[in-house]
């Protein structure tokens, strides 16, 4: 089985003790830091299933760590260790963080306490296991739409969700190459130099336009494009 890890963050030496003597007992890895600097380090060199993070931290404080760990690892399950949580710092938690519980200082180490990581364990585990699902069904879906593209009327572009091609007509290979990408940062939205095409953002699932045809597919958390070009390059 393979070992689960816990990153404890907190600017209290003596609190990441208690934690780490706690945890231990739970069979997981612990790993701690004193402030959200030292945590993104080890981030980036671990694979950590739960973060406990304090609110008051210098520097940078629990929830703005939290959501950036959000953002850049969101399989990671959030866990707020704090005794000075007001309802207003609750709510945003709750709202902008995903929060996954909450454990309140000082700390006590009850059935409680346990039960709380061993359900944060539990859902980290749920999180992977749908993370990977998502990923391998967005390639194979990647795959499925290339083989049917190959059989398509022409002027085709197929991007992912970032705006990088990843199939093209051959016909269109040479202007855009796979692997480049179309998204516009000065106007938001693509744009297609060859063709002095600028195409904005849109909500709509399908959006027809006299130059372009452009239809967003939603699949396994994942979105492609199908670009349809009216014209050759």
């Amino acid at each position: 089985m393979t070992t689960r890890t816990i990153l404890c963050v907190d600017d209290n030496k003596m609190v990441l003790t208690i934690l780490k003597r706690w945890l231990e007992t739970e069979k997981v890895n612990i790993i701690t830091a004193l402030n959200p600097k030292e945590a993104f380090e080890i981030l980036e060199n671990h694979e950590i299933d739960v973060v406990i993070s304090d609110i008051l931290m210098p520097d940078m404080d629990g929830i703005a760590f939290l959501r950036s760990l959000k953002r850049v690892y969101p399989s990671v399950v959030r866990v707020i260790l704090s005794g000075h949580l007001h309802m207003s710092s609750m709510l945003t938690a709750i709202n902008e963080v995903g929060i996954f519980a909450f454990i309140t200082k000082p700390l006590e180490y009850t059935d409680q306490f346990t039960a709380v990581i061993q359900n944060a364990l539990n859902q980290s585990h749920r999180n992977r296991q749908k993370q990977i699902f998502e990923k391998n069904s967005a390639a194979l879906l990647q795959q499925f739409l290339i083989t049917i593209l190959k059989h398509n009327d022409g002027n085709y572009l197929l991007l992912d969700e970032n705006g990088q091609i990843v199939a093209v007509d051959p016909v269109l290979s040479e202007a855009y190459p796979i692997g480049i990408v179309l998204q516009d940062d000065a106007w938001e939205g693509l744009y297609l130099a060859n063709h002095h095409l600028h195409i904005p953002p849109s909500n709509r699932d399908v959006t027809e336009h006299e130059r372009y045809t452009l239809v967003r597919l939603n699949t396994f958390g994942t979105s492609f494009y199908f670009l349809r070009l009216h014209e050759a390059v």
